[in-house]
């Protein structure tokens, strides 16, 4: 059983300028995977994509964002495990994605479907994420969790977390740091050294 990490895909791993485009990887986010690779966890993308029960985006453009994702990262060196989308939402307007389900964050559905696919150990693996609900759902498959932002700008947003970093690069630092028994947490500002 291998430990992975989870990304969130918006605004954690790729840049929120490239939204609507070209996907593009946020930055430091290349060196963050790279970092996080080296150190043995396999690299998972989890995203929730409610535009396709509304309606807003065609089913099919998950697959086609999945595909790309692997080709940036193939680009830059690595290799992603896998891409697991939640197209769902109750309150939708297309049918076959209208309704509640276990893989909707803050439900931890597509964290455990990759550690399935996968063979991962959740215990050993991490969630990183900027709201709340991304932490739930690692939180709520097992594993630890870091949160991305500033708590100066939402003190409750990542109470929950395991760690705070204020980007990815910063996250895969902090596990580092915790991997190795060093201190990892909750201290702000962030590190300036990685």
């Amino acid at each position: 059983m291998k430990p992975a990490v989870f990304l969130a895909k918006n605004t954690t791993l790729v840049d929120r300028s490239s939204e609507g485009g070209c996907l593009r990887l946020a930055p430091g986010a290349v060196d963050a995977c790279l970092l996080l690779a080296g150190l043995g966890y396999e690299l998972v993308v989890v995203g929730a994509e409610p535009a396709v029960a509304r309606g807003a985006l065609p089913p099919g453009v998950l697959e086609a964002v999945s595909a790309h994702l692997d080709d940036l990262f193939l680009t830059h060196g690595f290799r992603l495990a896998g891409s697991y989308w939640c197209p769902h939402d109750p309150q939708g307007s297309v049918a076959d994605y209208a309704f509640a389900c276990d893989c909707r964050r803050p439900a931890p559905g597509l964290i455990r479907a990759a550690a399935r696919d996968h063979e991962l150990d959740l215990s050993r693996s991490w969630a990183i994420g900027n709201d709340m609900d991304d932490i739930e759902a690692g939180l709520r498959a097992g594993c630890s969790t870091v949160w991305i932002g500033d708590p100066a700008d939402d003190p409750v947003e990542h109470s929950l977390a395991d760690l705070t970093a204020r980007d990815l690069l910063d996250a895969a630092a902090r596990i580092m740091r915790a991997r190795e028994g060093r201190s990892g947490g909750r201290s702000y500002p962030m590190l300036d050294a990685y």
